[in-house]
């Protein structure tokens, strides 16, 4: 099993660290399928996935277990600082990835 690596930016990465932010949505595209699934469209094995504030050397880092992704239509939600997710229905929808416990 390995460990997915992803960038956030600020305001996603402050609901995140906190565990208040459980799930991760990305675009149902050919990038992020090639990501998360094989070529016969099984899903990747992951056991982490490690979180990035920005590109910097020095940048914060937290992990968190990997607990599955799903595909969803639409997301509408709104954190703690404000932080708002959402994203419109759409045909092909969005991936809704399902994080577990802050390992480090």
């Amino acid at each position: 099993m390995t460990t997915l690596i992803m960038i956030l930016k600020k305001e996603p990465y402050s609901v995140m660290v906190t565990g208040e932010k459980k799930y991760e949505y990305r675009d149902n595209s050919k990038y992020w399928t090639s990501r998360l699934f094989k070529k016969d469209g099984t899903p990747k094995e992951f056991k982490y996935i490690q979180f990035s504030n920005g590109y910097q050397k020095n940048r914060p880092q937290f992990t968190v277990e990997f607990k599955g992704v799903e595909t969803i239509d639409e997301v509408d939600e709104v954190y703690s600082n404000g932080f708002t997710v959402k994203y419109p229905q759409k045909k092909n929808g969005y991936y809704k990835i399902i994080l577990g416990d802050i390992i480090t």
